[in-house]
């Protein structure tokens, strides 16, 4: 990692906060804890700020605002996930608390379980005992619902529609599906597919038009892919071409089988879960005040 990088760090209202991260001086002090930088250890999250490209004997701990007030990298980020981020001296900044995706891929995983772990402390300090913050990737998947919703125009030459579901459940191979893209593959119910293929070989593929949905209790909004018709999902079963969900949360790989075209589903969990664990908190922060 050089020296210096900028960074933007991301609010829930998806404003950034630019970021200067450097190596600490020796004399360098924490503007939060008026400790040396190099002295400060955030329980839960770590001493060391570690970016994908950090240098593990150079770490670049000391987070610099526009305002030039300056913290340790991992309070800092901490604060902006718990408080706000408006910098914690001059208050300067965004009215917004931080979206816990848009720091290192490396730090995301302690920044989220320290929130989770506070929120609850301070829920159980309230005397409201019965609302908790469950980060089971298992409680989570359970409610996933995977959607096709088919248009398509009748022999009769009406105008129809249709749609069918499916809950999700990781695959039994444990290991990531594709490790170096963060994702897992998920797996429909079989008689799901045999609808599926059963709608898709009775329609006429040029009038057949398809829709793939995915959502969840937690999630704010419901994640599609782009509109596409019976003729371009063979072609991009063909091609092993991905059908991509927004968000960037996965996608949908149309396969090839003796049934016709199988669908198989890949996720980013680890993304997932952050965005439930998230939207949770929030909607307990708004019943709590």
């Amino acid at each position: 990692m050089p020296l210096e990088k900028n960074v933007l760090w991301r609010s829930e209202a998806l404003a950034d906060v630019p970021v200067l991260l450097r190596p600490s001086a020796a004399d360098e002090h924490c503007d939060m804890f008026h400790i040396a930088i190099a002295d400060v250890l955030v329980d839960g999250v770590g001493a060391v700020w570690m970016e994908d490209d950090s240098d593990p004997a150079n770490p670049a701990n000391t987070a610099q605002l526009a305002c030039g007030h300056v913290f340790h990298a991992c309070a800092l980020a901490l604060h902006f996930c718990t408080n706000d981020m408006r910098c914690p001296v001059c208050r300067r900044g965004l009215p917004d608390r931080a979206l816990i995706q848009s720091f290192a891929p490396r730090m995301q995983d302690a920044l989220l379980a320290k929130t989770a772990a506070m929120h609850l402390d301070n829920v159980q300090d309230d005397d409201v005992a019965d609302i908790t913050v469950d980060l089971s990737v298992a409680a989570i998947v359970r409610d996933f619902m995977f959607e096709v919703h088919m248009q398509y125009t009748t022999p009769a030459g009406a105008d129809a529609s249709v749609r069918f579901c499916t809950p999700l459940h990781l695959s039994p191979d444990a290991a990531r599906a594709a490790p170096a893209e963060h994702v897992d593959e998920y797996c429909t119910h079989r008689s799901f597919q045999r609808k599926f293929n059963k709608h898709i070989n009775k329609t006429e593929a040029a009038s057949n038009l398809i829709c793939l949905s995915l959502s969840h209790p937690l999630l704010p909004t419901v994640l599609h892919s782009a509109m596409f018709d019976a003729r371009a999902l063979q072609l991009f079963a063909d091609a092993g071409m991905r059908i991509s969900l927004s968000s960037g949360i996965g996608f949908v790989l149309p396969v090839h089988s003796d049934a016709g075209v199988r669908l198989e589903l890949y996720l980013n969990t680890d993304y997932i879960k952050m965005a439930c664990v998230q939207n949770m908190m929030q909607w307990q922060h708004y019943l709590l005040t």
